[in-house]
């Protein structure tokens, strides 16, 4: 969707033809989808950069800082195209190593089975325990942002819905 000379212009539908959606009265910017394409990216911008900090105070907590340059190695994003949001946080992926407790000399299914994968390998002689730096914070904040979206989406609807309404009554025909 695209804002031109005043119109909320969709794309071509089928063959050749277009839509143009205008709804006298209210400025571009008050359009509902804009208003709540708007909300949802400066929801997700916010909380992706505090899930971003979420993220870094526990590398910290759980002294990860050891294994390089992780703390330093994290970046956001928010990008939106053609309606889609999205965000993204990146790290080196070493990272994730560290939270399941493997590399260094010990593989992901010697440390879930507890048996080596050659007859002269033992992992219990290996001291290498798992951080869980990621996976719990990564689990929680990923069912917060839909209640946080859930709850900014409705009140943007809401708050939108009312200022649009003509005052006085709506008549419904049933």
């Amino acid at each position: 969707m695209a804002i031109t000379k005043g119109k909320l212009r969709k794309g071509n539908l089928g063959k050749g033809l277009k839509t143009d959606r205008v709804i006298s009265d209210i400025p571009n910017n008050e359009l509902p989808e804009v208003v709540l394409q708007s909300t949802m990216e400066n929801t997700m911008r916010d909380f992706i950069r505090f899930a971003q900090e979420k993220f870094e105070k526990s590398v910290l907590r759980h002294d990860v800082r050891h294994e390089g340059d992780l703390l330093e190695s994290f970046r956001n994003q928010v990008s939106s195209r053609s309606g889609n949001i999205s965000g993204s946080i990146r790290f080196n992926f070493y990272g994730r190593f560290v939270d399941m407790g493997v590399g260094k000399g010990v593989t992901l299914i010697e440390k879930q089975t507890g048996r080596g994968l050659t007859p002269n390998r033992n992992p219990s002689r290996i001291a290498r325990k798992a951080k869980p730096w990621f996976s719990p914070i990564w689990t929680s904040q990923r069912d917060k942002l839909s209640q946080v979206l859930a709850r900014d989406v409705a009140k943007a609807s809401a708050d939108n819905l009312v200022d649009i309404l003509p005052s006085g009554t709506i008549k419904l025909d049933v």
